[in-house]
């Protein structure tokens, strides 16, 4: 972190996140990852980070990485999708083990990240992750969640995705 950033209050880290989405929503992709990316490293500086910090530096890795894919940058789409995974893995850990929410979340960002490994014919790991994702959304389902129409659509994939392997 730059010696003239402070650490920010959840409130402003929400009223950046708002202002990079109109960013993001007006095609100011740069601006939008300026923002994004400054208001994680404020929100990460904070010396007793909250739990509703620590779910909104998730949310605004999440933005982040679909920044990047609106940019067609995926690697670094993967790397944010990744940081906020683990995020949302410390909340379901420590804090929110029945939120449904998060564990939506969870799989889709999963999922997304094998959708991401596929556009980069990166094929083994799309399948891991594709793999990872049913896992993820049975989880879902044990606390209450949809997710039987993703796991029928995710084995679809899977089954693509093995026969262009064998190619």
């Amino acid at each position: 972190m730059l010696k003239n950033e402070k650490s920010i209050t959840f409130a402003e880290g929400f009223e950046q996140y708002r202002l990079a989405i109109e960013y993001k929503g007006v095609g100011a992709y740069i601006e939008a990852i300026d923002v994004l990316s400054k208001t994680i490293m404020q929100l990460s500086s904070a010396s007793n980070t909250t739990w509703n910090e620590i779910h909104l530096i998730s949310v605004l890795q999440d933005r982040l990485a679909d920044v990047y894919m609106e940019i067609n940058e995926f690697e670094k789409a993967l790397y944010f999708l990744a940081k906020s995974l683990v995020h949302i893995d410390i909340l379901l850990e420590h804090e929110n083990q029945d939120s449904i929410i998060l564990y939506e979340n969870q799989a889709l960002k999963v999922r997304d990240m094998a959708f991401l490994y596929q556009t980069l014919h990166q094929y083994d790991n799309a399948i891991i992750y594709f793999k990872k994702a049913i896992v993820r959304y049975k989880l879902l389902i044990k606390f209450g969640g949809e997710g039987a129409d993703a796991i029928f659509f995710i084995k679809r994939e899977l089954k693509i995705l093995k026969s262009r392997r064998k190619r």
